[in-house]
């Protein structure tokens, strides 16, 4: 579930049930999957919504608007608006709208619909009726373009991604199980068998571990068994990729293609591809605005540049490597590269690689998660806003309950200081918000691993003077890195094909548990995302209307 994919077993051991187990452990544990039940969530609350703002037309007074002639006249030209619900008590207020909100006459126009008001220019409602006109409003079923019309583009775009994201995780895994299990079957057959397991079942597994990041193998030896699979190990390579790392560069092109591909035709799924576009992180924490996307791409080239010209450069001269030839060595290092920071697949045992290797690829496990983490919550400008980095000091003081405004300063004075913020436009303080973020989780991070490695060496005591070379202080804290990471790969026994973890005491691997479940949750926005926020409960837009002082745009 935590997708470490550190194995304490041999999975080739595990019967059929057990390992179809994890399989589905490995697809449900998936964080894509987690953003598409999150989604589906966010949907279902605003057409909810929608229906509790058409029964509270009754209980209003939307029937007098009828005869007001100004809004009358105005009503076609504001049709078209966001919905606007009421706001509500608590620490903040509710402000669901980028533009305007939803025009009372076209809650007006569709509680007529439904039998919540009664037509335009007919007689009020008498006691009887308005009994029978609540009846009515317990079923009221809205139709999509309802929907659409009092939800606007934020609820056609939220729409628009509960289909496209789970079309998404479920074609990039369905196309790779098939090519995987066919090229397996057709090249690799007779390895499999000798292991136990099916080819097609090898490969279907492997394709789905490498797509969620998880970096099991039901072959014993991983990918060792296949450094000179090419098309194996680039297609896993681009998995590895399309499922984590590289998922919010690949779904910010899907809907570039679309909006540039889609013809003049379809104006309104180009103007909701638009909206993505424009607004991603409001309403979707892994689609970026352009400028991070770009940098969120070039930290993942650098990153996997360096991890490959390493391996290349600093196993010159070990016979392990150098005894691939040319082309494989090239292929196994780009395929190491880009599972060792989130993968967990080995094509080189670990321990035979060079040392100062292994010391980077732990320092490429702890801060795997980083430029997705970081790209996340320097482009949650709604977040930011509600930390107070982008309020004016003058509002802060404005703000009459005391408490609420010595909140926001200490809030504020916790990323930047006033005058840098005023000086600089924003500009320094979202740099400077960044360089906080990096050191809030370095510092986060390393009080976990350091107290998981403290107690885990503790427990094994007895182990490590027993045989101090296997058990040294440095397999232990590869193995909690690769934990805390969620990457999966380990330096492994000398005397089996499970990884080290395998052989500790069952206190210290409930330590380890936790690292796990404690390094699932580091990627996480820190405080709570707009992207996440159902109605009724968002927070950084009523501080912009508080203060009376737009959001800034999430692309500038």
């Amino acid at each position: 579930m935590t997708e470490a994919g550190l194995n304490t077993v041999n999975l080739s051991s595990l019967n059929t049930f057990q390992q179809v187990v994890l399989f589905l452990l490995m697809i449900i544990g998936s964080a894509i999957f987690v953003s598409a039940f999150v989604i589906l969530v966010r949907l279902k609350a605003f057409e909810k919504e929608f229906v509790h703002v058409v029964r509270s037309a009754q209980h209003s007074a939307i029937p007098s608007l009828h005869n007001s002639p100004e809004l009358g006249a105005a009503d076609n030209s504001r049709r078209l608006g966001h919905i606007s619900f009421p706001p509500v008590q608590g620490e903040f207020e509710l402000s669901n709208s980028i533009g305007r909100a939803a025009p009372s006459t076209v809650v007006a126009n569709i509680a007529e619909q439904h039998g919540v008001l009664p037509k335009s220019g007919s007689a009020p409602l008498s006691r009887s009726s308005h009994t029978a006109s609540s009846s009515i409003a317990s079923s009221i079923d809205l139709t999509n373009a309802e929907r659409e019309e009092l939800g606007g583009d934020e609820y056609k775009a939220v729409r628009l991604l509960s289909w496209l994201v789970p079309l998404y995780f479920v074609l990039w895994q369905l196309l790779s199980c098939i090519s995987c299990g066919w090229w397996v079957a057709a090249h690799r057959a007779a390895l499999t068998r000798a292991n136990g397991i099916g080819p097609w079942w090898t490969g279907v597994f492997n394709a789905v571990s490498a797509f969620n990041n998880n970096g099991m193998s039901l072959l014993d030896a991983n990918m060792t068994a296949f450094q000179d699979a090419y098309f194996l190990l680039i297609t896993m390579g681009l998995l590895i990729l399309a499922g984590n790392t590289a998922y919010p560069i690949f779904l910010r092109s899907i809907v570039w293609g679309g909006w540039k591909l889609l013809p003049n035709s379809m104006s309104d799924t180009k103007q909701t591809l638009r909206f993505l576009l424009d607004h991603p992180r409001r309403c979707y924490t892994n689609l970026f605005p352009s400028q991070h996307t770009w940098w969120l791409a070039m930290s993942i080239i650098c990153l996997n540049g360096v991890d490959w010209a390493a391996f290349e450069i600093l196993n010159i001269g070990n016979d392990e490597i150098t005894q691939l030839n040319g082309g494989i060595e090239v292929i196994d290092g780009l395929f190491q590269a880009l599972a060792v920071r989130s993968g967990g697949f080995y094509v080189v045992a670990i321990p035979k690689i060079r040392i100062s290797l292994q010391v980077l690829y732990v320092l490429m496990m702890y801060v795997s998660v980083y430029p997705v983490a970081i790209s996340m919550r320097n482009s949650n400008v709604y977040e930011e806003r509600s930390l107070g980095i982008f309020a004016p000091i003058e509002d802060l003081e404005n703000v009459e309950d005391k408490s609420k405004r010595d909140l926001l300063l200490r809030r504020r004075s916790t990323f930047t200081t006033l005058s840098r913020v005023q000086s600089a436009g924003g500009k320094i303080g979202r740099a400077f918000f960044v360089r906080q973020q990096v050191r809030a989780q370095l510092a986060d991070d390393l009080i976990w691993i350091v107290l998981a490695i403290f107690v885990i060496m503790i427990i094994e005591g007895s182990q490590f003077e027993r045989d101090p070379v296997n058990f040294s202080v440095f397999n232990v804290i590869f193995e909690c890195v690769s934990a805390y990471g969620t990457v999966g790969i380990s330096v492994g026994v000398p005397y089996d094909n499970f990884s080290f973890c395998g052989s500790w005491h069952k206190l210290s691997k409930l330590v380890l548990i936790a690292v796990m479940i404690k390094g699932r949750h580091r990627g996480l926005p820190r405080a709570i995302d707009r992207a996440v926020q159902l109605p009724g409960r968002d927070h950084a837009g009523a501080l912009a209307a508080r203060h009376h002082h737009p959001l800034p745009h999430p692309d500038g």
